[in-house]
């Protein structure tokens, strides 16, 4: 709750090109590497949710795309942790992207206009560049508070 609020309140005012980083979805991912699938999908679900009623966008969007982005993380960070501790971390950027194409889609189902090319040029390559240099500082802070 606590990363939803601060991503919504503080994070708006930090934009770098034309983007800000995704708090609660890396939050979600860093937990999804540490923990896989089943405790992460909670996460995601109540991130989301939190994302959502905190947002102009609908209901449910981020939902679903941060319990893509767990599923995503779960399956394959886990084994990626215990090969390498940086390994993980690799699967940001890919998580980010698919997460943010994700909750584009359904704004799409749902009727809002997506402009998709200059989204995925102008939106989601450059947050997911953005997500994974923050991830740098996310996942050892999520570490750090996960083991106590």
């Amino acid at each position: 709750m606590a990363a939803a609020v601060l991503q919504s309140v503080a994070l708006p005012h930090l934009v770098i090109f034309g983007v800000k980083v995704d708090l609660v979805l890396l939050v979600v991912v860093a937990l999804s590497i540490r923990h896989g699938v089943q405790q992460s999908i909670v996460w995601a679900l109540a991130g989301g949710a939190i994302v959502d009623l905190l947002s102009a966008g609908p209901f449910g969007t981020s939902v679903v795309a941060f319990g893509v982005a767990a599923v995503l993380a779960g399956t394959f960070g886990p084994s990626l942790r215990q090969a390498s501790a940086l390994l993980p971390l690799a699967l940001t950027p890919l998580v980010s992207v698919v997460a943010t194409l994700t909750a584009a889609f359904v704004m799409a189902l749902l009727g809002w206009r997506v402009p998709w090319p200059s989204t995925v040029a102008l939106v989601i390559l450059p947050a997911a560049v953005l997500d994974s240099v923050a991830m740098l500082v996310v996942y050892p802070v999520v570490s750090a508070v996960d083991r106590g």
